[in-house]
């Protein structure tokens, strides 16, 4: 799926809502180009496509901002935009807002496996324990 994205980058494609309709028409018509159903489940494919098509295209776009450099396979105008859009401050104030909602630090420690410091107070509790707790309270 990522790679349709990428053979058709356009310059307002900063993220997923940007991208224009007949932009989401192509990119659906190439990816579908690659495979065969059944007629009748179409409307089931297409809506299982756009939701998956929302993730990875973002997750595309997360990996140009954290590279930093331009592939490719990007426009020089499109990678300009996409510059522009991330130095606005639209950009940096939502990104700040997800930052803070994250459970965790970026980075922090434990990131090097996929988690970082946890920002909540809460302490785990296995729910074998819960099970015990709910338990002894009936007798």
């Amino acid at each position: 799926m990522t790679d349709t994205f990428k053979k058709g980058m356009i310059p307002e494609g900063y993220h997923w809502k940007s991208v224009l309709q007949y932009q989401r028409d192509i990119y659906w018509e190439r990816w579908k180009s690659y495979f065969d159903w059944d007629p009748q489940i179409t409307a089931l494919i297409m809506a299982t496509y756009e939701s998956k098509a929302k993730v990875r295209y973002k997750a595309l776009m997360n990996k140009l901002l954290t590279k930093g450099e331009r592939p490719i396979y990007v426009t020089k105008e499109a990678w300009r935009r996409y510059v522009e859009y991330w130095e606005s401050d639209d950009f940096k104030t939502r990104s700040k807002i997800a930052s803070s909602n994250r459970r965790s630090k970026k980075g922090g420690p434990g990131a090097e496996q996929g988690a970082g410091e946890g920002l909540h107070g809460a302490r785990v509790v296995p729910s074998c324990a819960h099970e015990e707790t709910r338990w002894s309270d009936l007798h």
